[in-house]
């Protein structure tokens, strides 16, 4: 039984195994596609998502920002630390992993309190502050609407998208550690919901070994009933051939009249004449049906039939003994029991079980052997014993199992293990745990605020600028892409082509480049340089250089310079290493950068007469000053007049870069004031055709300040360096003429 039982339970096991295993491929397989979707009813038009949240469940990610009511929003993907300086102290919402597979988690963070001033005493409330405590209002100005910035068009962003109601952007991971950032933009901005969708690849590792493990336990279990079933026939055959079970014809049962050394019907034994042997020592046979006489049995007749109910006794017993011990007792670990030898039965010597071993003697109820034998008629044992036997002790019981394991004990532990081996197999339909954000370590050193693809960008949006402007003569369209002393320079040359109806006064500025120079910083204001073609007229190339001053501004262009052709440019780190940005005050040089432009700046207004002419080689731009002075004075001198010029340093004006050796390469600003003067009453006109341009329709008189915008660019060596300050470039445009 149970061995069926055993079967049965292997084979359920096997194909839950089997269900199992197909099951986790099939209708337990997680999905291939992760949504998650940050919760509705933030109060910020930011979110920004911490690095590593992009690439977290797979490395390609889809992106979608959703507003309500179709309000504008915009999507864009950068660097942590520009995500993070765009966003600045703005109140904005981040997310910070998952939730669960379906939910993006998230966290606020609240815009600092605005730091309120007290008007001093007497002082009346700024515009736009609030009345002190008992000044009277007469109107309540109505609170101006919240505009949402709009991040789009930034330099720095990698990926982006903008428009109404609901954008996207399809993202692949890169090293580095990004951020997402959706603002919700325009008047009354929304909140945007942000959602997440990764395609990931989604293994089946339980499928084959719940299907083997399966298919295992059920081959057992068909194969343990199998041998259970052929087994219980076997024995079905067995217990149907004849045996001492088998009936037998009246004249072999014994008697219940007394024979010699049998019990008689009081219990004591016959008495026997030793002398005759056998007169008294025969049994008597039942009574005849038909004459009702009675037979005597001889003692062969006796001991014939003692043998006979000892052989059947003992077929009984190992029938009895084969079907209460379980079969293959392998299966359940007990140990086969051995039978006694027992010696053949006369009627001097019946048979004595051996110790320890039970035995079922044969006698139908209502039935006793004959006394002739010495069993007692009312218990079917030998005389001799004279009491019946006791139970044997169970410690020696041989047919006891060496294990303590009962039927019921075994029953327990098989379906523990089954228990086990299901919950193992259910596994496989259990979910992955939901992953975390794990982003690359943070930079020990500042990385290039640009890569090269996006400084190729921004040439051509300056580039862009730049055209449209010349197309129109309108400087008015240079705003948004010039500053700084470039800005002041491109407006007096427009200002100058539109009069003279000549776009060759435009300098040309090349957008292809032949080298770019991109600083490392995270902080602003940020600069990069490049070192353009050579242009379609054949001048010299153009070094210039770019600055982004917050992080909500676009890179601008910030000075330009035409290379000397006799100049050789330092070495610069790659674009994909950057170079470092260098301060004014660095002492590691041998001068300073703000020492070196003040330096060449007296140089350019003394000339021969400062005490740093030996510090710098004679270059294009100390020539141009010494021969200008020649030709004005050659004028001048006929009225009695003069000619002084003058430069000095525009005040933060100047940004440095390192070079590979060590050096700095430093471009700046300087204002040249040039002065004609001649006799009282005498007139100075305008020289050149730029001059004129400049000075329109203003009446001359005896004094005449032209007003230059000077860009230079030079090359400081490190300190101990045994060469001097090179300057590597200039552009000098008048940009005002004015009498006083």
């Amino acid at each position: 039984m149970l061995q069926r039982i055993l079967a049965a339970g292997l084979i359920v096991l096997g194909l839950v195994g089997i269900g199992t295993g197909v099951a986790s491929a099939t209708i337990w397989r997680e999905s291939e596609t992760v949504v998650a979707t940050t919760p509705a009813g933030g109060s910020s038009p930011l979110v920004v998502s911490d690095p590593g949240v992009l690439d977290m469940v797979a490395g390609d990610v889809t992106v979608t920002a959703k507003t309500s009511d179709d309000k504008p929003v915009t999507l864009v993907i950068g660097r942590e630390v520009d995500v993070e300086g765009w966003v600045g102290t703005d109140a904005h919402t981040v997310v910070t992993g998952l939730t669960d597979w379906d939910t993006l988690s998230t966290r606020s963070v609240a815009a600092p309190p605005p730091a309120e001033e007290t008007p001093a005493e007497g002082e009346a409330p700024a515009e736009g502050e609030a009345p002190a405590e008992g000044d009277a209002t007469t109107d309540e100005a109505a609170p101006a609407p919240v505009v949402g910035v709009d991040p789009a068009g930034s330099d720095m962003w990698f990926a982006e998208s903008s428009g109404a109601g609901e954008v996207s952007l399809r993202w692949s991971d890169r090293p580095g550690r990004w951020s997402l950032l959706a603002a919700g933009t325009g008047e009354d901005p929304a909140t945007p919901v942000v959602t997440l969708t990764w395609a990931r690849e989604v293994s089946t590792p339980w499928q084959w070994p719940g299907i083997a493990g399966g298919t295992l336990l059920l081959l057992a279990g068909l194969a343990i009933g199998v041998i259970s079933f052929v087994g219980g026939k076997k024995d079905g055959k067995k217990g149907g051939k004849p045996s001492g079970r088998t009936t037998k014809g009246k004249g072999d049962e014994p008697t219940a009249g007394t024979a010699e050394g049998t019990a008689g019907p009081t219990g004591a034994p016959a008495p026997t004449d030793p002398a005759s042997g056998d007169a008294r020592g025969t049994a008597q046979r039942e009574p005849s049906p038909q004459t009702g006489a009675t037979a005597t049995l001889t003692r062969r007749e006796l001991r014939e039939r003692a043998e006979r109910q000892r052989l059947e006794a003992e077929n009984v017993a190992q029938e009895e003994a084969r079907a209460q011990r379980p079969r293959n007792r392998w299966l359940t670990g007990q140990i086969p029991v051995v039978p006694g030898q027992q010696k053949n039965a006369t009627a001097a010597q019946p048979v004595v079980p051996a110790p320890g071993r039970r035995r079922r003697w044969l006698g139908r109820p209502g039935r006793r052997l004959a006394s002739g034998v010495g069993l007692r008629a009312d218990e079917g044992c030998p005389a001799h014993v004279g009491r019946r036997r006791p139970d044997p002790d169970p410690r020696h019981d041989r047919r006891r199992p060496m294990s303590k394991r009962t039927p019921r004990r075994s029953a327990t532990r098989t379906a523990a293990v089954a228990g086990v081996l299901a919950g193992a197999i259910l596994l496989a339909g259990c979910a992955s745990p939901v992953p975390t954000a794990d982003p690359d370590p943070t930079p020990t050193e500042a990385v290039p605020a640009l890569t090269a693809d996006q400084m190729a960008e921004v040439r051509t949006a300056v580039g862009t600028s730049l055209d449209e402007a010349a197309a129109t003569n309108d400087a008015a369209q240079l705003g948004n892409r010039l500053a700084g002393p470039a800005l002041s320079l491109r407006t007096s040359q427009l200002a100058v082509a539109a009069v003279r109806g000549n776009q060759d006064l435009v300098t040309k500025l090349p957008t292809d480049v032949q080298q770019d120079i991109i600083t490392t910083t995270d902080t602003w204001p940020r600069q990069t340089y490049a070192v353009t073609v050579q242009p379609e007229d054949l001048q010299s190339p153009r070094l210039l250089a770019y600055e982004q001053t917050a992080a909500r501004d676009p890179y601008k262009l910030w000075a330009w310079v035409r290379l000397f052709p006799s100049a050789t440019l330092p070495a610069f780190a790659g674009p994909a290493v950057g170079s470092e940005s260098v301060p004014m005050d660095d002492p590691s040089l041998l001068v300073t950068p703000a020492d070196a432009v003040a330096q060449y700046a007296d140089v350019l207004t003394l000339g021969a007469g400062s005490a740093y002419a030996g510090s710098f080689a004679d270059d294009p731009l100390r020539a141009w000053v010494a021969n200008n002075a020649t030709v004005q004075m050659a004028e001048l001198s006929k009225a009695e007049g003069s000619l002084t010029m003058t430069f000095t340093p525009t005040p933060d004006q100047a940004r440095a870069v390192r070079t590979a050796d060590g050096g700095a390469m430093v471009m700046a600003g300087l204002t040249a004031l040039e002065t004609r003067t001649i006799e009282e009453g005498g007139k100075i006109a305008p020289g050149s055709d730029t001059e004129k341009a400049l000075f329109g329709a203003s009446e001359p008189t005896n004094k005449l300040n032209v007003g230059y915008t000077t860009m230079v660019a030079m090359y400081i060596p490190p300190a101990g360096a045994t060469t001097g300050v090179q300057v590597l470039g200039m552009e000098n445009v008048a940009t005002s003429v004015a009498t006083s």
